[in-house]
């Protein structure tokens, strides 16, 4: 089986993206300064030569004409004449190879017939390699630009003719290849290692971050805020993140197994215990012995129930179904199922609902779940007083439901650790204390998916109040 290549680094890439980049702003500055050189440069005297001759025909009806020609003529680095049938009216000769004051073939009755016979004007491009143009070509002269065009002023036809040199610069390109050649050079070497320190530069970081990454996680993890670009720290800090959670999770993963296995083994041993109890030893079937069991069971249960919740609500699998009811009928039948079956244990649940309904829209069941966690929670943490109060309030565009228990309460510093998974403030598993560690992080969980607000105000000696809010429809 062919192996897979492994893919490219990031160094390597960035390294090489530049040095291409390099490449090609190099070849197409060779292409402009040497092989189009020549031909951007007699567009662009052309283009010239048809500005100077829209400028010269404006200054015809101008009283200072001629000076004003000349001085444009100078210039501009051209050669003008203007004619009509008799003859030359004016001349500017400011160019030493002039073709139309110089060479008698070029007169100027015959770029007058050009313009004519073209409909008024003509542009002409002389290449001076005829025997006849001897004496240009040996003045380096490889071309010349001619423009006629016909004029009628005050019922006159005048020719206006203009002549521009497309200079020689066949030895201007030798230079600039001789340069662009040791500029080359040099420009590759810098870019070379400028790419390199660059690539270096940017890929160090990560493949630090890579290599402490493999750590991600273990208790003896690296530091991985690092210093570098913008990104590169917040990818560092992100991954510090991680692992801190990752490294918290999994102390509370441990903590649960811990505490599972405490909290299952407690009432298997009680039901094992009394099983055995009522089937050897003869009058201990007492309907006291079968209550034991039976509430033992619904402890194990309640465990059970809670880490299968609690899977399915974060997973998913277990979608809200938005409906619209009233809260406060909800919560007090809550209520009264919960006083059933706590009263003869001494607990006492008392509420402040309401006389109007709080119509809210959201899922019922994943709500009854919330609250019934809630007291719940307060229940088992009520403390000797075995008192537990739910209120509800209703706010401007809003209802709030308060769970408030008078237990020991809960320790500042574990306030926000209070609704994660696994998590237990009382790790003694005193019987009256006894739960899986999951009820508030469903609590959590639905309230997130519903977009709720919630909390919890706690005073050490004094309880908690939990709370959360939705909003009401009026």
């Amino acid at each position: 089986m062919k192996a897979k290549r492994a893919p490219m680094g990031l160094g390597m890439r960035i390294f090489l993206f530049f040095f291409a980049f390099t490449l090609a702003m190099l070849a197409i500055l060779w292409l402009l300064e040497t092989v189009f050189l020549d031909s951007i440069y007699r567009e662009i005297r052309m283009s010239e030569i048809l500005r100077a001759e829209k400028s010269c025909e404006a200054m015809l009806d101008e009283e200072d004409f001629y000076p004003k020609l000349v001085k444009a003529a100078r210039a501009g680095d051209f050669c003008v004449i203007v004619a009509d049938g008799s003859g030359v009216l004016y001349s500017v000769d400011v160019l030493p190879s002039c073709v139309i004051h110089r060479l008698s073939h070029y007169n100027v009755e015959y770029f007058t017939n050009l313009a004519r016979n073209n409909g008024g004007e003509y542009l002409l491009r002389v290449s001076l390699d005829g025997e006849s143009d001897s004496e240009f070509r040996d003045r380096g002269v490889a071309e010349s630009i001619v423009y006629s065009r016909l004029l009628n002023r005050d019922g006159k036809e005048l020719c206006l003719i203009l002549n521009a040199e497309a200079e020689p610069i066949t030895a201007t390109v030798t230079t600039l290849r001789a340069l662009l050649m040791l500029v080359t050079v040099i420009f590759l070497l810098v870019s070379a290692l400028l790419a390199a320190f660059l690539s270096r530069s940017l890929s160090r970081p990560l493949a630090t971050l890579t290599r402490k990454s493999r750590f991600l996680g273990r208790p003896n993890a690296p530091d991985f805020r690092t210093e570098g670009y913008r990104e590169v720290a917040e990818l560092g800090d992100t991954l510090e993140n991680a692992s801190r959670e990752l490294t918290k999770n999994d102390r509370l993963q441990k903590e649960l197994v811990a505490n599972i296995s405490h909290d299952l083994r407690t009432p298997l041993t009680m039901i094992a215990g009394y099983a055995e109890m009522m089937r050897d030893i003869p009058g201990e079937n007492t309907p006291e012995n079968a209550g034991v069991i039976v509430e033992e069971s619904r402890r194990l249960s309640t465990i059970v129930t809670d880490a299968l919740d609690v899977s399915r609500i974060q997973s998913g699998s277990e979608p809200a179904v938005f409906e619209t009811f009233d809260l406060t009928r909800d919560t007090r039948d809550i209520v009264e199922r919960f006083s059933h079956l706590t009263e003869r244990e001494g607990y006492e649940i008392a509420c402040s609902l309401p006389d109007s309904e709080a119509t809210v829209s959201a899922d019922r069941m994943m709500i009854s779940r919330v609250i019934y966690n809630l007291i719940n929670n307060a229940v088992t943490h009520a403390g000797d007083k075995k008192r537990v109060l739910v209120t509800e309030e209703l706010r401007p565009g809003a209802v709030r439901i308060l769970v408030e228990d008078n237990g020991p309460g809960i320790p500042e510093k574990e306030l926000d650790s209070i609704w994660d998974r696994y998590y237990k403030v009382d790790k003694s598993h005193t019987r009256a204390a006894v739960g899986s560690g999951l009820g508030l992080s469903i609590v959590k969980t639905i309230l997130a998916r519903h977009g709720a607000t919630y909390g919890v105000e706690s005073t050490e000696g004094r309880g908690s109040v939990f709370w959360f809010e939705l909003p009401r429809i009026e």
